[in-house]
């Protein structure tokens, strides 16, 4: 297919030298993926003209931090030492986090509060995940994101 033909939201693509292709990653949701849960998908190509796919190479696993009907945000895949590692935004708006306390340095500026879809302040970080292809599946190297917990934090990358 063209990549006329399929929409994606903030599409990442590398150049895997050892299979001569190109990856493009997106997010997919539970609505419209045809999945049960959110996760990522890859499409291949070797001339960045013709495209197949979408091929799942993560979702988000039941008893994670994250909620698995939520969505996952601006994936991207790094090659480092051998492996490909995955960075990904994961949501869980079930689990509100406390509104830290304003340092009084700051108590003057102006302060803007969070919300996304009706939501305050929840839990929303980068987790990172490894594979040894490109193709997946990528699997977790912790069981929570990168950035503390308290912290909510959007389309982190290597």
């Amino acid at each position: 297919m063209s990549i006329r033909d399929f929409r994606v939201h903030d599409p990442w693509i590398i150049a895997d030298r050892p299979s001569q292709t190109y990856y493009l990653y997106t997010a997919s949701g539970v609505r419209g993926s045809g999945q049960h849960r959110s996760g990522v998908v890859t499409y291949k190509s070797r001339d960045l003209k013709t495209w197949s796919g979408p091929y799942v190479v993560f979702e988000v696993p039941d008893g994670s931090w994250a909620d698995p009907s939520a969505g996952v945000w601006a994936p991207e895949v790094h090659f480092y030492m051998g492996k490909y590692y995955l960075f990904a935004t994961l949501n869980n708006y079930k689990q509100p986090i406390p509104t830290k306390p304003q340092p009084a340095e700051s108590r003057n500026l102006a302060h803007v509060e969070v919300t996304y879809g009706g939501v305050g302040q929840h839990l929303r970080g980068t987790q990172v995940f490894v594979s040894d292809s490109p193709s997946g599946p990528f699997k977790p190297i912790s069981d929570k994101p990168i950035p503390p917990m308290d912290t909510m934090s959007l389309d982190g990358t290597f």
